[in-house]
């Protein structure tokens, strides 16, 4: 499957603890992402579901604390066995899903043996061997190296992404999809096209240290001048050909990311730096000028990896 084809079911849930055997689940949040006419072919939400859930065991203080439900609240509410179909209606909207979160094991663990207590399977698919569970957080860890931590909280502002209801499901399933949009961006620029090398992208060792040339480690050093501005960077080969046209809204901070063997190892963006020979710049006013004048340029010089922008008008 074409990354760009594939539909992800964003899922959090709230619960009275951490263990999925002892613990009950006390809110559950799904958001469907995908691309839609409505968004104009872009990735955004287009469809939810969300409900309290009575856990049929005492919330403690502390977990009441960390997400503001109690037990007052959940009182009288539905329980688990009553929404399964609602679940699994929403879930079958689509032949083939993603089951995505910022830790999508702990939500899937919860799911999965909740479902199980009420003789229902959760059903996944496959792709290539692996599981249809996308973790934001192991993405993090390959896209971001250099964020200290990986939390959703720092995540989210590291996109500028607001959450006013966080640790509360639907809020933290709308951010982590918001999450997800810019890390399926970031996918595509790096050249992973199909669904199965994202879902191997996640679980690649990020570990990976290769001794650098003394090209790169010439243009690293004139990457560190450039401005924390947005803008439209360009790499070209040694013999002038235009590989490369990207924009930013931190200039600096993403062509630096290309030099990280955490964000380029099992990519075709390692073919890409080992045939950059110049990068150049160009400040623009805001990230959406950077964004029309990266379209236009694409467009005018057709870049070899940009293979992805060149599919949509």
């Amino acid at each position: 499957m074409l990354l760009r084809d594939a539909s992800f079911v964003v899922v959090d849930v709230e619960t009275t603890g951490l263990n999925a055997v002892n613990g009950r689940i006390t809110e559950i949040a799904m958001v469907r992402f995908e691309r839609s006419p409505s968004h104009g072919e872009s990735w955004g939400m287009v469809d939810s579901f969300t409900t309290l859930i009575n856990p049929e065991q005492f919330i403690s203080p502390f977990i009441t604390r960390h997400t503001g439900i109690t037990n007052a609240m959940v009182y009288g509410k539905p329980k688990f066995g009553e929404i399964v179909p609602e679940i699994k209606r929403f879930l079958g909207k689509s032949d083939a899903f993603v089951l995505t979160g910022h830790n999508v094991g702990f939500d899937y663990g919860f799911l999965a043996r909740s479902f199980e207590r009420h003789n229902e399977t959760l059903a996944i698919s496959t792709a290539a061997g692996l599981d249809y569970l996308l973790c934001t957080c192991k993405l993090a860890r390959r896209m971001l190296p250099k964020l200290r931590s990986r939390s959703l909280v720092n995540v989210q502002a590291y996109f500028g992404i607001k959450n006013p209801a966080k640790h509360r499901a639907m809020g933290d399933a709308e951010a982590t999809a918001k999450v997800l949009g810019h890390f399926l961006a970031m996918a595509e620029e790096m050249g992973i096209e199909s669904l199965a090398e994202l879902l191997r992208f996640q679980n690649a060792k990020s570990n990976y240290v290769r001794r650098k040339t003394k090209r790169e480690r010439s243009l690293r050093e004139h990457v560190k001048l450039f401005p924390e501005r947005p803008g439209v960077y360009t790499m070209t080969s040694s013999s002038g050909d235009v590989l490369y046209v990207g924009k930013a809204k931190n200039l600096r901070d993403r062509v630096t990311s290309y030099f990280s063997d955490a964000n380029t190892q099992g990519t075709k963006l390692a073919q890409l730096m080992r045939s950059v020979k110049e990068i150049a710049y160009e400040e623009t006013g805001s990230e959406l000028s950077a964004l029309l004048l990266e379209s236009r340029r694409i467009k005018e010089l057709s870049p070899r990896f940009n293979s992805m922008e060149r599919r949509y008008k």
